[in-house]
């Protein structure tokens, strides 16, 4: 929410002025406000935080047909 450390920014844009014979473009530029969400990044992250400490367990469940496959899931289980 700080202006000075995400500051508006200029916009240029082009305006055509129409005269009875012909039409000339000028580049103008204005000031546009941008988007300033504050956002509560420590909540987010505390609560990530928590969930992978209290969560529970993944369990990897496969129905084994051959041996080779028995073995990876060994290694993925150590």
């Amino acid at each position: 929410m700080d202006r000075t450390k995400r500051r508006d920014r200029n916009a240029l844009y082009e305006e055509v002025d129409k005269d009875e014979d012909d039409a000339t473009t000028k580049v103008k530029s204005r000031v546009e406000s941008v988007a300033r969400i504050p956002v509560p990044f420590q909540k987010n992250i505390v609560s990530k935080a928590v969930s992978f400490l209290f969560g529970n367990p993944v369990k990897i469940v496969t129905p084994l047909i051959q041996v080779e496959e028995l073995r990876v899931l060994n290694a993925i289980r150590s």
